[in-house]
Parts: structure tokens; sequence; C-alpha cells
């Protein structure tokens, strides 16, 4: 059970500094509003308070946060344009193993619970090599937990998903899954880990925005930030994605997040400017043939997003995920 170690080890280092960040938080005004010379309807109201919040771990952010920032409680559609499958190989090699993506894609779960989710997560990575071909682009991503900082203030919270999706200096990309939120969240409470093991998955809202999900999408920015990535117009483009309670979908969730607001994030400031949430949706089709599937399609445009982005990079330096060179 590594993988629960690792996510035990960084849950105690957030509990261990929490009482502290606590005691600081305390002596903050959390009641201040925003300044009249913000626009209301594009800044949080109470940002001292929101940000005292955050300082938690996103694992004990309530529900309120996502509406705070203003996030509605059923997420609006964005869809994405899906890219026709041809030219892609059946089988992908990766460190000398050949995988079929027909074999896998025809594995993908049909029932909720934990141990079909590994199987889907082995796929994704997979899958983002398959896309990345033969390109000589840094696409990459790891099948087993990876760690992403996330700078609130002076607190440094340590999330985990699987697998994290970079490309050059920066990550852009993330999956996650209930049976991983489960995990997290139990071992917070103190739940052994091979009684967590043993569980289903806890229940999932398709159409909301778990909280946790939430600091993944500010994590993705933030590295992008220290990635050099050049945001467009202000706007940091971050995306996570996971299987619908069913397993019948793929769900895509879009953050458009300003760097005004990452900078807010990191300093303690009253310019903490709203963050827009997109969701998608895109069949795992896995009664069809692998080329007509819905999510494969909508992988791909969003690789080739993720290509396009990171060419974008102003100074050739890595962030929390990067290396010191280029795309």
């Amino acid at each position: 059970m590594e993988m629960l170690s690792c996510d035990q080890l960084l849950l105690d280092h957030d509990h261990r500094d929490e009482q502290s960040s606590d005691r600081t938080a305390a002596r903050e005004d959390s009641s201040t509003p925003l300044s009249d010379g913000h626009d209301c309807d594009n800044y949080v109201k109470y940002p001292v308070n929101t940000i005292r919040v955050m300082k938690r771990h996103p694992l004990k952010w309530p529900r309120q946060i996502v509406t705070l920032m203003g996030i509605p409680g059923v997420l609006p559609i964005l869809p994405i344009t899906p890219t026709p499958i041809s030219g892609f190989p059946d089988t992908v090699s990766i460190s000398g193993i050949d995988y079929s993506i027909k074999e896998g894609h025809a594995c993908t779960p049909k029932v909720v619970g934990m141990l079909p989710f590994y199987e889907l997560r082995h796929l994704v990575s997979i899958l983002v090599e398959w896309c990345r071909r033969d390109r000589a682009v840094s696409l990459t991503t790891w099948p087993w937990p990876n760690e992403l900082p996330l700078q609130v203030g002076d607190r440094y919270h340590h999330l985990t998903a699987f697998p994290v999706i970079m490309c050059g200096t920066a990550a852009f990309m993330a999956y996650i899954d209930a049976a991983h939120r489960s995990v997290l969240r139990g071992l917070f409470q103190g739940v052994p880990g091979d009684e967590l093991f043993r569980r289903a998955a806890a229940a999932q809202n398709d159409d909301a925005l778990d909280p946790y999900d939430f600091a993944i999408l500010l994590a993705l920015a933030q590295d992008q930030k220290f990635g050099h990535i050049q945001p467009e117009e202000g706007i940091y483009t971050t995306r996570i994605f996971y299987p619908s309670s069913t397993c019948e979908e793929m769900i895509f969730i879009t953050a458009r997040v300003p760097e005004e607001t990452i900078s807010a994030l990191e300093n303690d400031e009253f310019g903490l400017r709203k963050v827009e949430i997109f969701k998608s949706t895109a069949s795992l089709g896995r009664n069809e043939a692998w080329t007509k599937s819905e999510f494969l399609k909508a992988l791909v445009t969003l690789m080739e997003e993720i290509i396009l982005t990171a060419a974008s990079t102003v100074k050739p330096r890595g962030g929390f995920f990067g290396d010191d060179g280029g795309t």
C-alpha cells in the first residue's frame, strides 16, 4: 500500500502546520469586505476571510469556498470540439512494452468501485503518450500519485492526483477520480488504509465542483506561473478530468484562473478575482470502436491545446515539475 503511505505523509505534514496557520488567521479581520475600488462582479467580496479558510488543507475546505470564488452550484457547459482520430496507431510503446489502445479502451471500468478506477488511471497514462506520438515534445505523465504544491499565503498545501499531465516546463492537466478523493479524505480522518481499499468510492456529484478538485486547478495554474507559461490575456487555463458517477462518461473541468488571483493567494492580497469554471462530458464509448470514442477525440483536442500553450514559455526555467529546458 505504498500509495496510501505517500498520501498519509502529505496529510500529516499539513496537520502539523494547521494549528499555527489558524492562530495567524485569527488575528486577521475576516469580516473586512472588498474595497469600493474593485469590481464586485469580478472579485471575491470577502477576500481576507476566503483566503483564511483556504489556508486549511483543501481536504477540509467547505463547499462554500467554491461559491465564494464565483463558481455556480451547477457548472455551465463548455463543449470540447472533438478531433477525428486518424493516423493514430493502435499500439504505443512505453519503456519497451507495447500497449494496445483497443484492448485498454475495452477494459474501461463498467462498475463503480475502487479497483476499476486503477485500470483507468493506467489507461490515461498510456493515452497521453499515444497522443504525443513521435513529436519532439515533452508531453509526459506519471501513473502514480503526483504531488502538486499549492501556496496560500504562508502555507504550502500538498495535493496529489494521478496522473499529472505536463508539457515542457509546467503542469497543465490532472486526472483524479472518486476513489482517490475517498482515500485521501479517509486518511485525513484517520481511517486505516487497508479498510479504505476495501470500501466503495464515495458518491460524486457530477454537476458540481468538488473543493479538492478546485484546489488542484489552482495548483496547476500556480505551476504554470512558476514554469513561466505566458497567460493568455492574464488568464491561465487548467483542467482536470475524471469518470462520471456511472463510469459511462468522462467529465472534463476547465478553469480560467486569473494571474491576479494566483498573486493574491500567494501574497494575502485583496485582489482575489473570481475563477471561471466550465464542464464538458464525453462518452467513453466502450461499446464502439476505439477510434469513435468521444473521450479519446476530446483528449486529442486537449493535448494539442496543451502543446500549443506550452510553446508560449517566456523563459526556459521549470516550474515545480518542469526541467530547465523548453518544449
